[in-house]
């Protein structure tokens, strides 16, 4: 998981670099500056296009923030293999249990159909 985190930060990273070499990098940026604000004349947002970008923009943000937290969680408990091995016996332990009290209420309901009979 963490190679995907690297290559994002890597990708982004690059995608805000200039293109040009430093001398012809303002010439870039002047373009970029003439884009947006020609973008920013033309598109005129109505108050209900607003208000959803405001709600997705919120969502996006609580979205982000709870992946944020869920992987410094993952890597404050991370666990040896040993650790995932116990957790996995205990876990097939736990379903084995759970199946042979299953087997005794099938007999237990097999038994009173057949009294019944």
């Amino acid at each position: 998981m963490e190679w995907k985190n690297e290559m994002f930060v890597l990708v982004r990273e690059y995608q805000h670099k200039p293109h040009f070499p430093p001398p012809f990098s303002i010439i870039e940026s002047v373009i970029s500056i003439v884009r947006f604000c020609v973008h920013f004349k033309t598109t005129k947002l109505s108050p209900e296009e607003i208000e959803v970008e405001r709600k997705s923009s919120e969502r996006f943000s609580v979205f982000e923030t709870y992946c944020v937290d869920k992987t410094l969680r993952e890597r404050e408990t991370r666990t040896t293999p040993e650790q995932q091995l116990q957790s996995t016996i205990m876990c097939v332990d736990n379903q084995y249990s759970r199946l042979f009290d299953m087997e005794f209420v099938i007999q237990d309901v097999s038994r009173a159909v057949h009294k019944k009979s």
